[in-house]
């Protein structure tokens, strides 16, 4: 019965976090589009471990959704899959190259710091899709989403990821076209 009830509420709580846009515009010309994203809420059997900026926080990622990621071939499927799914590719074989032995207090394996600004992109391409898990150093327990914010000026962007009670946890700059 526990878990029945259990799975009810877990359901019910993500269909309250499924994602929104919500878009403003400021006199300047900037547009600030955030989104509540729901994040994964476990540890995959062989995972990723990536210190969130600050420290206050570890991104989980399923190491078989990067071996993936990273097997495909680049000539075969560059027309036919997006432009996104074909960027993640390579920058999945780049993250692989930054693991370590080392592994986290979950099990994980670390991944070696500072992360080029590719390797930045496609751990916020992740967070962006819900395809991460977020655990804070404070609770130890999986963040059920994330607010994610993209700041779009005339000249380049920001996107922000940032836990419910406001820390950031990720981000970096980003051109605008």
């Amino acid at each position: 019965m526990f878990r029945w009830t259990l799975m009810v509420v877990m359901f019910a709580l993500a269909g309250t976090l499924q994602a929104r846009d919500h878009v403003e515009t400021n006199p300047d010309g900037t547009r600030i589009t955030t989104r509540q994203v729901p994040l994964l809420q476990g540890v995959p059997g062989r995972c990723i471990a990536v210190e969130a900026t600050g420290g206050v926080a570890t991104i989980v990622i399923s190491r078989d959704l990067i071996d993936g990621l990273a097997g495909r071939d680049e000539k075969a499927l560059e027309a036919t899959i997006s432009r996104m799914d074909f960027l993640a590719s390579g920058r999945a074989r780049d993250l692989l190259k930054l693991l370590s032995d080392k592994r986290d207090r979950m099990g994980c394996q670390r991944v070696v710091s500072p992360l080029p600004l590719d390797t930045r992109y496609l751990i916020g391409w992740l967070l962006e899709k819900g395809r991460a898990a977020v655990f804070t150093h404070r609770l130890g327990l999986p963040e059920p989403a994330i607010v994610v914010r993209h700041t779009h000026t005339r000249v380049f962007g920001i996107e922000d990821f940032i836990l419910l009670d406001g820390t950031r946890i990720w981000g970096y700059s980003t051109w605008v076209s």
